[in-house]
């Protein structure tokens, strides 16, 4: 079945498992380990320490962000999750650092 026909009988676009072109093989779209671990850590993190009464103080802040808070968020690796390891990040990619970026929305 060629992709231009869709997706076989039975199978919904949006589930989580997507088809191939060949709609045969399937690829897992779940978070990894990492993104797991990195997801809950951010969540536990902003649950304690960047309550929505903080939140709401940074929007009235001409800065905008707390100096205490940003130093916190530096102690966990954040600021360079992105930077290759070669050069003292974490050497994550872009969907690890979309994972934390959805823990800062929520």
């Amino acid at each position: 079945m060629a992709c231009a026909d869709g997706p076989p009988a039975g199978v919904r676009v949006f589930d989580l498992v997507w088809l191939d072109a060949d709609w045969g093989d399937t690829v897992d779209l779940g978070f990894t380990e990492t993104q797991e671990l990195l997801r809950n850590a951010a969540r536990e993190f902003l649950e304690n320490e960047c309550p929505e009464t903080h939140v709401r103080e940074m929007e009235e802040d001409p800065r905008g962000y707390s100096t205490e808070l940003w130093k916190k968020m530096a102690d966990q690796g954040w600021q360079g999750l992105l930077v290759p390891e070669q050069y003292g990040g974490a050497g994550l990619d872009f969907i690890d650092f979309c994972v934390l970026l959805e823990e800062f929305g929520r």
